[in-house]
């Protein structure tokens, strides 16, 4: 018997699951990364079309929100340009030819079937013949009533829609559902953020613009009040002082509210702007702390202050820091009876530590943890005052973390309390762009002494018989004109009033009248607002600066908007000082003093400064006008010349000139002073005793506003030493040339070339003597390669001369240079250091030499084989027989 036994495996099963799991995973994978419900649908649809054999077409609708209409927002063919698929379809009509209508409205898929008798000619997807039927399915978000979408799927023409297609499907709807809905619930959420972020950016705004409302007020309240107390100090009733006292401890509580949640909002809406500088940290805790000393007394407290040298500087944000021991210390002395508050400043490690400790009431200890909570107040504890907003522990958190730094808290009920804060020193956790090399920050105790007269308004009042400051409120009486610049009338005639007791005080109500003024009459300070209209304090300032008739007089700003970036850019804008609102009359009369005191220093701070450099500096310095007349000299300038400023004076300089040296250097100054340029100038100058030597004259001219020469500086630098030095290297190389060129031997400088292992390879002639071709044999070598003069050069030429280059081993040597034909006694050192790779080659053509000496020898050799090769008996005999 024969035959063939032959086995079928049926594998639809497989290949069909293999595919659809295909189609999902990319379903999936594809829609996770849309982050709109319009790029979901796409990443859908283009994922299905990849499988046309289960999906043959499929098309989604995308429900509006009204769930009136839903539009087609995708297909997996060209199927939109047949005339039977609608791009829009009004869910509230019963005519529906695909049932989009009746899905919606029973929320129930069906069938569609006779597909081509409905519409014609449809795409065939994978197979030979187009669907016949179609699955129409809502689209449902898990957990909502609302249908979001409708999806049109094609079914395939030659399988029955049984229960595993149908299940195939149901994965496809719920992962395009899902996928839909996560787009959906990302957008929102993003809207949600930016409506935030909106909210947070108005909140902002208004704070930031709300507090000039306050502090314009503020100002106008807190300093005429502080005024009228004294100035009526033992003339007002004990009732009226004390109801005006109580005013001013509001006004002052409602000033430090209004600063603490202004740098809160800062701080939350992420536009703090820190400027970390190196400062003695030990000395201005130490000094902020010491103005507490006075209030601690009062309550009949100690204050210790331990804050030893720190040997580095240490970065902070100067104001920043204020807030924070400021802050501390306030709340040691509000829940603080009786025994001591310690504050303490010490190195350890590469940590600083600062430690406030006081023997108050302490906290509990289930409310420790929240302390640094916004708005949270430790509820029946006991201090001196109930009085707080909750933000105060707050902010210092927020702000210790802006110097990446850590605050912490021990409290015993009933001992009292330790707050730690530990800093970092250096930079390498500071922002880099708000660092600070230098230390020009702007600092005023006003900031200070409002936490110390809020505190000494706990005290009982007899208690409290301090004043802050040992200066007096008066400057003297000054025949100083002032510019007054402000566009609120009440602001403007309340500093008028205080001014005009010991100034001329001119006004102006913005910017633009200001500079006429200005221009008119020079003021001796200018005293201006920022926010005023037509043009603010900023334009004003850089008016006055860019103008020279302006530009030294000393401008104090006055400003509403706190913090230090708001001084910094005044500062940084030209402005001397800046004075933020609201301020006290003292405050502003001592501002005024100490600026109108700059300006009249300044110049002839200037002046010291220069001539302290001029006679620090070992070369003589002078200046002159614009067109080269001599107004100053330096002292050494003087002795050396034995002559003085007033014989010098003018042009009296170019009789001091060796005459051999003078038209030059007049001809180099004069054409300096056509093309306003700086210049350099070598002659001889006289000495004292009549002799001359060698100077080196430099002058730097200085430009004004339209670019004309204002002034030159100028220094003359003896350069005597260099020019013997010249002059003695130029005779040595003119013995060394003479030398050089009149030698027999040959004589050339190289430079080794290596390859990329580090093999010296080849090499270049870089100087070459004049016997040189007549010792190798080469023409035009310099500044060319031996192996393109001689292709075949030996390869232990370059290692013997790179072991000299590397090593700087000097070695004598004969050897051949087949190439050349010639045999060479050689001699080579290395020039400079090894990174230079050069070697000098001192060398003589021994080949007569050495062919001699081989025909010597060939000669001898000849003759040991004829006596060896003869029979006969030769004698050599001797002379002697």
């Amino acid at each position: 018997m024969g035959g063939v036994f032959c086995i079928v495996s049926e594998t639809t099963g497989r290949v069909l699951g293999d595919r659809r799991l295909q189609t999902l995973s990319l379903l999936a994978s594809e829609t996770a990364q849309a982050k709109t419900v319009e790029a979901a649908c796409l990443s859908a649809i283009q994922s299905l079309a990849t499988n046309s054999y289960d999906i043959p077409f499929a098309m989604l609708y995308q429900v509006e929100a009204d769930g009136s209409n839903a539009k087609l927002v995708g297909t997996t063919t060209a199927i939109e340009q047949i005339e039977a698929i609608p791009s829009r379809v009004n869910l509230t009509q019963q005519s529906d030819a695909w049932k989009l209508n009746q899905v919606y409205q029973t929320r129930e898929a069906a069938i569609i079937d006779d597909l081509t008798t409905r519409f014609g000619a449809l795409p065939k997807g994978a197979w030979d013949k187009p669907a016949s039927e179609a699955w129409v399915v809502p689209l449902i978000p898990s957990g909502q009533q609302q249908i979001v979408g409708l999806l049109v799927l094609g079914i395939n023409p030659h399988r029955a829609f049984e229960q595993e297609y149908r299940k195939f499907f149901d994965l496809v709807v719920g992962n395009v559902t899902s996928a839909i809905a996560n787009a959906d619930a990302y957008e929102e959420e993003r809207k949600r953020l930016e409506a935030l972020a909106e909210l947070d950016r108005a909140k902002t705004t208004f704070f930031n613009n709300i507090s000039h409302e306050f502090r314009t007020p503020l100002t106008l309240m807190l300093s005429p009040l502080k005024e009228t107390l004294t100035e009526l100090d033992g003339i007002l009733p004990a009732k009226a002082r004390a109801q005006l006292e109580m005013v001013q401890r509001n006004g002052i509580r409602l000033l430090k509210l209004v600063n603490t949640l202004l740098d809160f909002s800062r701080i939350e809406a992420g536009r703090t702007i820190a400027s970390y500088e190196p400062i003695d940290l030990a000395k201005y805790t130490a000094e902020l702390a010491s103005i507490f000393q006075s209030a601690a007394e009062s309550a009949g407290l100690e204050l210790i202050v331990d804050c030893p040298h720190i040997a580095e500087f240490v970065y902070v944000d100067r104001q920043m820091w204020e807030k924070i021991l400021l802050n501390l210390l306030s709340n040691a002395l509000k829940f603080t009876f009786e025994g001591k508050i310690t504050v303490s400043l010490h190195l350890l490690g590469n940590i600083v530590s600062l430690v406030v400790w006081d023997t108050g009431t302490g906290i509990p200890a289930q409310e420790v943890p929240r302390l640094f909570e916004r708005f949270h107040r430790v509820e029946g504890d006991k201090g001196r005052t109930f009085e707080g907003t909750g933000i105060g522990l707050s902010l210092v958190k927020e702000l210790v973390h802006l110097h990446g730094g850590t605050i912490t808290v021990d409290s015993t009920l009933g001992q009292g309390s330790t707050f730690t804060v530990q800093l970092s020193t250096g930079t390498a956790h500071l922002p880099q762009d708000r660092l600070k090399t230098d230390q020009n920050s702007v600092y005023s105790v006003a900031g200070a002494t409002s936490y110390v007269e809020e505190a000494l308004g706990w005290l009982p009042k007899e208690a409290v018989e301090q004043d802050f400051s040992s200066a007096s409120d008066s400057p003297p009486t000054s025949f100083a004109r002032i510019l007054l610049v402000d566009d609120n009338a009440d602001m403007r005639d309340y500093l008028q009033r205080i001014l005009s007791e010991y100034y001329t005080v001119d006004v102006a109500v913005d910017g633009e009248t200001a500079l006429a003024v200005a221009y008119n009459t020079l003021p001796d300070l200018i005293l201006s607002d920022v926010m005023m209209p037509r043009m603010d304090g900023f334009e004003l300032l850089r008016q006055l600066r860019g103008d020279s008739r302006t530009r030294e007089i000393p401008i104090l700003l006055l400003s509403a908007r706190a913090g230090e970036e708001s001084a910094v850019e005044g500062l940084e804008a030209g402005a001397d000082d800046y004075l933020v609102k609201p301020f006290s009359r003292r405050e502003l009369l001592a501002r005024v003093a100490a600026n109108l005191e700059l300006g009249r220093v300044r110049l002839g701070a200037s002046q010291q400064r220069f001539r302290f450099l001029a006679e620090s500096i070992p070369q003589m310095v002078w200046t002159a006008d614009a067109i080269g007349q001599v107004d100053y000299c330096s002292p050494r300038w003087c002795d050396y010349t034995g002559l003085s400023l007033l014989q010098i004076h003018g042009f009296g300089w170019q009789d001091l000139i060796h005459p051999e040296d003078r038209e030059h250097t007049i001809s180099v100054w004069t054409q300096a002073v056509e093309t306003m340029k700086s210049y350099e100038v070598e002659h001889r100058l006289r000495q004292a005793d009549g002799t001359y030597c060698w100077h080196l004259t430099r002058a730097l001219p200085m430009l004004g506003e339209n670019n004309q020469i204002i002034r030159w500086y100028g220094t003359c630098t003896d350069i005597s030493e260099r020019k013997l030095a010249e002059s003695a290297l130029r005779r040595s190389e003119e013995r060394y040339r003479t030398l050089f060129e009149s030698i027999d031997e040959g004589f050339c400088a190289i430079e080794m070339l290596f390859n990329e292992n580090g093999t010296p390879n080849d090499y270049r002639f870089l100087e070459i003597s004049p016997s040189f071709e007549k010792q190798t044999g080469l023409k035009d070598a310099l500044g060319k390669r031996i192996c393109q003069l001689a292709p075949n050069h030996e390869k232990y030429w370059f290692e013997i001369y790179g072991q000299v280059a590397i090593t700087g081993e000097p070695i004598r040597f004969e050897n051949q240079a087949v190439a050349l034909d010639r045999w060479f006694d050689v001699y080579a050192f290395r020039i400079g250091q090894p990174k230079h790779r050069k070697v000098g080659v001192l060398f003589k053509d021994i080949s007569d030499r050495k062919f001699a000496e081989s025909a010597l020898r060939e000669s001898e050799e000849l003759k040991e084989r004829i006596l060896e090769s003869s029979q006969d008996c030769i004698k050599v005999l001797t002379l002697d027989g």
